[in-house]
């Protein structure tokens, strides 16, 4: 669910789907942040926020981070012409829902060419049902789109494994490692949340069971009548939370078993990664690009002269790619890059199959001792 705030003394929120269609609006004066999460875990979990203000403003961002949800703004405030050219067609009431539902619309709009990339590739595989729990994992936790469906959907043959071979980065080995552990303890938070919640619908259901007995014996049920509406809506959404965080333990808890698949598997590595050959990417990286450095780039072709400058005074090994090295790109790299399409992305290191860097390394080994014997016979 994507949903749009606009904050001040009358709060206006609306939200709509993955197919920019409004699934609920309203505005409320004096509607403080705990009442606002209150009502938006009614109609669904809240993966994204948007606002019309190029400043975000403090209660979004705090109702953001209480949702664990990402953030969308504008680089300079929406205009009122720009506002109501986004909500032509919808239907709202006053200045505080049309801010909230652009709001909105200008997340979705940032959101729809990632959608429509969901979308086909689950076409392609035959999975677009399973679209909707995508498109959350790759939005919530930032991770490629066949990482999201291998969790959603994990493998049930056993990879096969090669010659034992201990790993070269323990630096990487202790970065998946932190990222299981807190998995766990967020695995270990929610379990705690649903029990909370059990215990609570119980409660409810308690509490229910008792008011339709009291108002069985009321001369005028009316009124009672609502109140017993009220608790079984109450119900429900306790209920659809539940739901959601159930849900959200079996993600984490899948996300959790294929760390531990990697982390037992010794055909396994894990590289750092960078996005691109960009100086941004690179100079977040560089403390792990030292000599003999390995590291996944996933778009190859997309570099910097500053970045490749800095290769040029390091000894680095070799860089490995989803993207074929086209012939010019080869030409300006100052290292060797190789090509695979056996890889999984997290979002700060790739895992690639140990045998495919081996295989690379005892090529080079033995070019190089050619090389050195031709330059030997040529003296």
């Amino acid at each position: 669910m994507i949903v749009g705030i606009d904050p001040g003394t009358t709060v206006g929120w609306a939200m709509v789907n993955f197919s920019g269609e409004l699934i609920a609006i309203g505005s409320e004066k004096e509607f403080n942040r705990d009442k606002l999460i209150a009502e938006l875990v009614t109609h669904g979990r809240t993966l994204v926020i948007g606002s019309d203000k190029a400043k975000l403003p403090s209660f979004v961002q705090e109702t953001a981070a209480k949702l664990g949800a990402r953030v969308f703004f504008p680089h300079q405030d929406l205009r009122v012409e720009e506002k109501r050219d986004m909500t032509r067609g919808y239907v709202f009431d006053g200045m505080h829902q049309m801010d909230a539902l652009a709001g909105a619309l200008l997340a979705y709009r940032k959101l729809q060419p990632l959608l429509i990339k969901i979308r086909a590739f689950l076409q392609r595989e035959g999975k677009l049902p399973l679209f909707v729990r995508v498109a959350e994992l790759v939005i919530k936790e930032r991770i490629s789109i066949r990482a999201a469906l291998v969790l959603l959907e994990p493998p049930t043959v056993a990879e096969e494994h090669t010659d034992e071979l201990p790993l070269e980065r323990d630096e990487d080995i202790a970065r998946l490692y932190s990222s299981m552990v807190r998995l766990r303890k967020d695995n270990t938070a929610i379990r705690k949340q649903n029990q909370l919640l059990e215990q609570r619908l119980r409660q409810l259901d308690d509490s229910l069971a008792s008011l339709r007995q009291k108002t069985a014996t009321l001369v005028k049920p009316k009124t009672r009548s609502e109140e017993a509406r009220l608790k079984q809506q109450q119900v429900i959404s306790f209920s659809q939370r539940l739901e959601n965080t159930k849900k959200r333990e079996q993600e984490l808890a899948q996300l959790v078993l294929k760390l531990e698949q990697h982390l037992l598997n010794e055909d396994s590595v894990a590289l750092i990664r960078l996005r691109s050959l960009s100086w941004e990417e690179v100079n977040k990286a560089k403390e792990f690009l030292g000599e003999d450095a390995i590291f996944f780039v996933d778009d190859i072709h997309a570099m910097s002269t500053q970045a490749l400058t800095w290769f040029k005074t390091r000894n680095v090994g070799f860089a490995v790619s989803a993207m074929q090295v086209g012939e010019n790109a080869r030409r300006a790299l100052p290292f060797s890059c190789i090509t695979t399409r056996e890889y999984e992305l997290f979002p700060r290191v790739a895992i690639v199959k140990r045998s495919l860097l081996e295989k690379f390394k005892s090529e080079r080994s033995v070019l190089s001792k050619v090389v050195d014997e031709y330059k030997k016979r040529q003296k």
